[in-house]
């Protein structure tokens, strides 16, 4: 499915056998009834950052090593030998020198470590020969290499290059293939309210450039969009019959990508979604409806690659073994430690991994090491390959307290305790004679009785006074005068 930035409702989405094979392209126009809301929605979105939760997908298991599959399988067998570049899609007879070959070269180099060595560099050869196509830079995808684009995307021009490229060929026979070159230099601009793809783009262009603020911006549209099963733009919202309705693959996957570069939290089941769009050949459908059924949608070059590359730049899920080997040796305060750290990927790709151990709560670092290809061993026939880290370092020693290792190896952490210090016993604490306890209760109680035997006297005068006012007698100023001074003479 390869969808273009055609206004919402005037485009398709690329389904087998039902759709032109040439790109529909975008176009700035939004729809009007909700350009007055921009301004409005970008400044509300610039406050929040909290992603929503996903749904994840049900009812799928993924491939093994389903960016190996990518690499070995799918990918290859799109290799074009008339002109050295990669097909569209299986069966299709178009051909894109970008996004498609401008992508897969560089996704590549990244992520394939083996099987088809020479594919990339053939294809980067044809590209970088023909002067037609800036060596298949397109003003947007090659964000996602750190590569400079200009601020706001533009609209893209579509070009028939067949005519330039048959000169750099070496074969002539091009059957019925077309190859085209797509670059986004049109005078209109696309706005990153309307398109997911454009908002990802803008948020990688802006972190590279160190503009946190403003990527963090994007990241927020990107949240709003996202409706915990996939990017619902414009394009979802408001498309075609054919679009209305349909996440595309390649927007979740441009997301993920922009949340991992700019340090975000990703919501819950998001990698799911995007593996889960994984055919049994290795490519990654471009599309799925709310149930996450990609029937009759296409798997292609762009949407395979950048799905490779999206799950690429997730952390890996590392796990530390808990045996973890080491060894003091020497006397004296300071002593040599070595150390031997086991793990594995969790994961179904080959991740590369930074490992780092620490002496006790210091910053003394006992040894670090950037390791690259460590495997899943559940996914490699048991063996797991450059999954270990060995260390040797001086550290201060005080045998009288224990010491521990602090030991990092990607996004998993764990403590080992290396030295225990020797008991010693120590005297109970000292405490007061049990006789300051007796004078304590002794006095709190002389005081409660105290002030208890006063409350009951001015009780009782208080009555008495009140049986004298309300007497029914007559009395004379005299015989009360009288009254109350036996009242006071009985206090």
């Amino acid at each position: 499915m390869r969808i273009k930035h055609t206004p919402p409702g005037s485009g398709k989405i690329r389904t087998s056998g039902k759709v032109n094979s040439l790109k529909t392209q975008r176009t700035s126009e939004s729809r009007p009834n909700l350009k007055f809301l921009e301004n409005a929605l970008l400044a509300v979105l610039a406050l929040s950052l909290i992603t929503p939760l996903l749904v994840p997908a049900q009812g799928f298991t993924p491939l093994p090593n389903p960016i190996k599959n990518a690499c070995d399988n799918f990918l290859p067998n799109l290799f074009n030998p008339n002109v050295w570049l990669l097909n569209e899609a299986l069966g299709s007879h178009s051909i894109f020198v970008a996004s498609d070959n401008l992508l897969f070269p560089r996704a590549f180099d990244l992520v394939c470590y083996e099987g088809h060595p020479s594919l990339a560099d053939e294809i980067r050869m044809s590209v970088n020969q023909n002067p037609c196509c800036n060596q298949a830079n397109d003003s947007m995808h090659e964000a996602v290499f750190g590569l400079p684009i200009p601020l706001p995307i533009h609209t893209a021009n579509l070009y028939n290059v067949n005519s330039t490229w048959r000169n750099y060929c070496c074969y002539s026979s091009y059957s019925n293939y077309t190859v085209y070159y797509e670059n986004h230099n049109g005078t209109g601009i696309l706005s990153d309210a309307v398109y997911g793809d454009v908002a990802a783009y803008t948020a990688l262009e802006l972190e590279r450039k160190g503009n946190q603020t403003a990527a963090l911006r994007e990241i927020a549209i990107l949240n709003w969009m996202y409706d915990g099963r996939g990017i619902a733009d414009d394009v979802y919202r408001y498309g075609s019959p054919g679009e209305r309705g349909m996440y595309q693959t390649f927007k979740d996957a441009l997301y993920l990508l922009a949340l991992t570069e700019t340090g975000q939290r990703i919501p819950t089941g998001l990698e799911k979604t995007i593996l889960s769009m994984q055919g049994q050949d290795g490519g990654f459908h471009t599309g799925y409806n709310l149930e996450g059924n990609y029937t009759g949608t296409e798997e292609n070059v762009e949407t395979t690659t950048l799905s490779m590359l999206a799950l690429h730049s997730v952390p890996a899920h590392i796990y530390i073994e808990g045996a973890i080997y080491f060894n003091i040796t020497g006397t004296g305060s300071v002593r040599a430690v070595k150390t031997n750290i086991w793990f594995f990927n969790l994961e179904n790709w080959t991740v590369d991994v930074d490992v780092t151990a620490y002496w006790d709560n210091t910053t003394e670092i006992i040894g670090s090491e950037h390791i690259t290809d460590v495997t899943n061993t559940a996914q490699s026939g048991g063996a797991c390959y450059h999954c270990n880290a060995f260390f040797t370092h001086n550290v201060t020693f005080d045998p009288s307290i224990s010491h521990f290792l602090r030991i990092y190896a990607g996004n998993s952490s764990t403590v080992q305790l290396v030295y225990r210090a020797p008991y010693m016993p120590t005297a109970p604490p000292s405490s007061a004679p049990y006789w300051y306890d007796l004078l304590g209760a002794v006095n709190a109680t002389t005081v409660l009785l105290l002030v208890y035997k006063r409350k009951r006297t001015r009780d009782a005068r208080t009555q008495r006074l009140a049986n004298l006012s309300t007497a029914r007698i007559w009395l004379t100023p005299k015989a009360v005068r009288k009254r109350l001074r036996r009242s006071v003479k009985a206090d």
